[in-house]
């Protein structure tokens, strides 16, 4: 019993090493596909999230929501590691939603906002990334730490909070459409 998914994606060049798990064929103009089916969505399924993750090492920011960090890479060079706090996961409405991202804009300094009864705030933020809606990557200095598991019970509204110099190292080297990976493992 279990569920099956199927997945492909269209890639700007070959992968750099061999996944037996991925099967690669070319559109008919010749660019290489990577294609995969999960029968039970568990190992399969993390090779494919290993397929995004070598992506996002070539250019762009990887989000790993399990383990609470955020590495950045530019020309497959890690420029940035570091601890984050992704939205409250025992909360659905709050939870960091998985997925290939984007970015849309960014903006600085910028002022976060809820009016949503019961659950309204007002943050002013220095750096600020949106990726997904209302869910972007920003410093939060009202956090005395982060990682671990601060974001079971105590995480945010849906966004990744990072420590403000992380922020800034992010904010100098990210552009519009910039590839935003976030994943649980």
């Amino acid at each position: 019993a279990g569920t099956s998914v199927f997945a492909m994606a269209v890639l700007e060049k070959n992968l750099s090493k061999v996944h037996e798990e991925i099967d690669m064929v070319t559109t008919p103009d010749g660019s290489p596909v990577a294609m995969v089916h999960c029968n039970n969505c568990t190992s399969d399924l993390n090779a494919w999230v290993n397929l995004f993750k070598e992506f996002a090492e070539s250019f762009g920011v990887e989000v790993d929501m399990t383990n609470q960090w955020v590495c950045m890479y530019i020309d497959g060079e890690k420029i940035l590691e570091t601890d984050m706090v992704s939205g409250t996961y025992t909360n659905p409405s709050r939870r960091t939603p998985p997925g290939t991202y984007t970015l849309y804009w960014k903006k600085s300094p910028a002022v976060l906002k809820s009016d949503k009864p019961g659950d309204s705030y007002e943050n002013p933020v220095t750096y600020w990334m949106p990726f997904n809606g209302g869910i972007g990557l920003h410093d939060a200095n009202w956090r005395g730490s982060f990682g671990g598991s601060i974001y079971m019970y105590s995480g945010s509204h849906g966004c990744i909070n990072l420590p403000t110099s992380a922020a800034k190292v992010i904010y100098d080297n990210i552009y519009k459409g910039m590839p935003i990976i976030c994943y649980y493992r």
